[in-house]
């Protein structure tokens, strides 16, 4: 606080000095602001510094909680044919996540297997020796960071 040698401050969020699990948390030496892990009703908090010294100088700031938005994930190609025993390269594309990786899966299966066709971690589709019964397998790409998001393809396995 200028104009006086006592800086400290006490830190408070809606009036609970040093915060709590439903406004959110605020350090009481360097006033870093952490959000609750729900959002809350209002979902504006208003965080306060008061002087220790002069405890009707106030600062305050508003804050506005917000949730994440949602893992999404994408595919590409998303319908295509593949000749038995060929390949095809597949992406995944994951947003709203700092951890992009995928898990693949063919028909289900992760990995696929001999009757569906195989794909690799890098998303590299092998088509089976055989036209499987039906000649349509889902080729699904599972979001690591939230495995409750994922994308699929329909690939359509030919003749040579």
């Amino acid at each position: 606080m200028v104009g006086n040698s006592n800086e400290a401050v006490t830190w408070d969020v809606n009036g609970v000095v040093g915060g709590n699990s439903v406004v959110g948390f605020i350090d009481s030496i360097g006033g870093r602001y952490t959000a609750p892990a729900v959002v809350p009703s209002p979902a504006t908090v208003t965080v306060h510094a008061t002087s220790k010294a002069v405890s009707s100088a106030v600062g305050n700031a508003s804050v506005t909680i917000a949730t994440a938005p949602p893992v999404k994930v994408s595919i590409t190609p998303k319908s295509p044919s593949v000749r038995v025993g060929k390949t095809k390269q597949f992406t995944a594309t994951v947003t709203n996540a700092t951890n992009t990786a995928v898990r693949w899966e063919v028909n289900g299966v992760v990995g696929g297997n001999s009757t569906v066709g195989e794909i690799t971690a890098a998303g590299l589709y092998t088509a089976p020796a055989a036209i499987p019964s039906p000649d349509k397998v889902t080729v699904t790409a599972v979001s690591v960071a939230d495995p409750s998001e994922s994308a699929t393809a329909k690939v359509t396995v030919t003749a040579k």
